[in-house]
């Protein structure tokens, strides 16, 4: 299996909305009836210049779409939406 290096900056605006982590969220867009699935919890402080996940758990030629969301004590903001296509 290959892999996904995915670039993640933080929300523009993390320090005053108190952003404690950031949420990595996949979906095999391939699959009919595939759910969202939460697959990487990213501290904020590893995030102050930026963060590369990496995903392990692809298959040959599936697309996947990946969701980045800010999460603070009382919010959720989803940032990010990212559509990958499996190179294999």
């Amino acid at each position: 299996m290959s892999s996904f290096a995915l670039r993640i900056d933080p929300s523009r605006n993390a320090t005053a909305s108190g952003v404690t982590h950031y949420e990595v969220w996949r979906r095999d867009e391939s699959l009919k009836s595939a759910q969202w699935q939460d697959v990487s919890n990213i501290p904020a402080n590893l995030m102050s210049k930026g963060h590369v996940y990496t995903d392990l758990h692809e298959h040959p030629r599936h697309t996947y779409a990946f969701r980045v969301v800010a999460v603070s004590a009382t919010t959720r903001s989803q940032y990010n939406e990212i559509h990958i296509v499996s190179q294999r």
